[in-house]
């Protein structure tokens, strides 16, 4: 079995599904049936390269590294591509219980996952760029979703944003070739090393667009206005597997070709980090809207992961990665959750809370606890382990009042729980079972900080 089996795969069976209606049963079941066949390879995959085996790579068209496309399969790449491909299978599911209104739904949900295992995948700069575009023109169409004069109003903010940010990737990427001549991630680090032009401005162009689709504080003003406008599953698929590719990307280029450029402005992510923290927070805390308030919280989550790239090391990329898996399984819980009814309703957002707060015994105590460690021994150790302490007080607060919110609310479009609760329970489960997975964890970072990921 080839791990690039999922690639293939969703990319060919979203294509395909272009041209059948999705809102007929036949056609979003079978794009339910692919996409849970992509996870169950992906969750494969990562457990063969968890445990150690080798990445697979292979150069596209048998030609040389130099020419053609690397496309590299590792412990990161699945780790990510796994997560990701569980939140869209969970959204497929979703929409299908009750029927899709949309007849490129089922389509666009596959061909977003065939963009981001592409950008999980891919061994070069211009090739992540091509594939993380595939995924965000996918959620272009889907943020209108729904056709109503608020989809449309969130939907255009968002593709305005995101274009300006496709933009500057672009222009740093040609920055970083012209002063390297090479685009892929193994030649980019002693490129890097070598004597030649600064890549302070490339670099710097590319962490600026790459934090915009994070939704990072101060890029973060497309966040609250898409989420508020846009359909509950739409949200979900994108805060739970569409950002990611923002925090992939941010440690898969700090780890290579931007690795000095990383140590020397460790103290500026730090900053950004705790400052998004406590700025997306306090909003949240105020907010009357439950789905605004998510966005808020999404902002707060990406300050997260600035700020354990910032911390560096081992511990801050297991603590970059756990944040991660738990971020996006709370935060899609707990916007399906506005969209279910009922006691399943209230269930989930109440689990979604408490993993959003990092309480025990769900999948968001051990990222909140590995962040705390890892920002213990950071290099302005009291300083960041006060800004985690103070945003952790205000998430608690922000996500009980997201819970109370929903709770005395009336579902946002149809009544359907089955896949939510099911994604609850995941929450659930992580985190009563969470030795495993930050074992895994643990292997990957490894490998990562060691150099042996690109």
């Amino acid at each position: 079995m080839s791990p690039l089996q999922p690639l293939v795969i969703s990319w060919l069976a979203g294509a395909a599904l272009l041209m059948f209606d999705g809102r007929r049963r036949v056609v979003v079941v079978a794009a339910t049936v692919v996409a849970a066949a992509v996870f169950a390879l992906d969750l494969l995959a990562l457990r063969q390269l968890a445990g150690g085996a080798a990445p697979f790579e292979v150069v596209s068209g048998g030609w040389p590294t130099e020419v053609g496309i690397r496309l590299r399969i590792d412990g990161l790449s699945a780790f990510f591509a796994t997560i990701c491909s569980g939140v869209l299978v969970v959204v497929l599911v979703h929409e299908a219980l009750a029927g899709v209104r949309f007849r490129l739904f089922p389509a666009l949900i596959l061909l977003m996952g065939a963009g981001l295992h592409g950008a999980f995948a891919t061994g070069d700069l211009f090739n992540f760029y091509v594939f993380f575009e595939l995924a965000v023109v996918s959620s272009f169409a889907l943020a209108a979703y729904g056709y109503g004069r608020a989809e449309i109003r969130g939907a255009f903010v968002y593709v305005v944003v995101n274009l300006f940010g496709s933009v500057l990737f672009l222009i740093g990427v040609a920055g970083i070739y012209g002063a390297t001549g090479t685009l892929d991630f193994r030649a980019l680090t002693p490129a890097a090393d070598a004597e030649g032009p600064s890549l302070l401005l490339p670099s710097t162009l590319i962490f600026v667009a790459l934090s915009l689709k994070l939704g990072l504080f101060p890029l973060h003003g497309w966040v609250p206005v898409l989420y508020r406008q846009a359909r509950p599953p739409v949200v979900a698929a994108m805060t739970g597997a569409l950002v990611n590719l923002g925090a992939y990307g941010l440690i898969r280029m700090s780890y290579t070709a931007f690795d000095g450029a990383r140590d020397q402005a460790a103290g500026v992510l730090l900053a950004l980090g705790a400052l998004a923290l406590l700025y997306g927070t306090v909003l949240a805390v105020f907010r009357k809207d439950a789905a605004e308030l998510g966005g808020y919280v999404s902002v707060g989550h990406a300050g997260y992961v600035v700020l354990a790239l910032g911390i560096g090391g081992s511990a801050g990329v297991l603590a970059i990665l756990l944040v991660v898996l738990a971020g996006s399984l709370d935060k899609a819980t707990a916007f399906l959750a506005l969209d279910a009814a009922g006691s399943t309703r209230r269930l989930a957002a109440l689990v979604a809370a408490a993993s959003m707060a990092g309480l025990p015994l769900t999948a968001g105590f051990a990222a909140k606890a590995q962040l705390l460690r890892a920002a213990a021994d950071a290099v302005a150790g009291p300083l960041v382990l006060a800004a985690v302490v103070a945003g952790g007080v205000l998430l608690l607060a922000a996500a009980f009042r997201f819970y109370r919110l929903v709770r005395d609310s009336s579902p946002r479009d149809r009544a359907r729980g089955l896949a939510t609760g099911v994604l609850a329970a995941a929450v659930v489960a992580l985190g009563l079972a969470a030795e495993p997975v930050v074992r895994a964890a643990i292997v990957i970072g490894d490998q990562v900080v060691r150099g042996d990921a690109p």
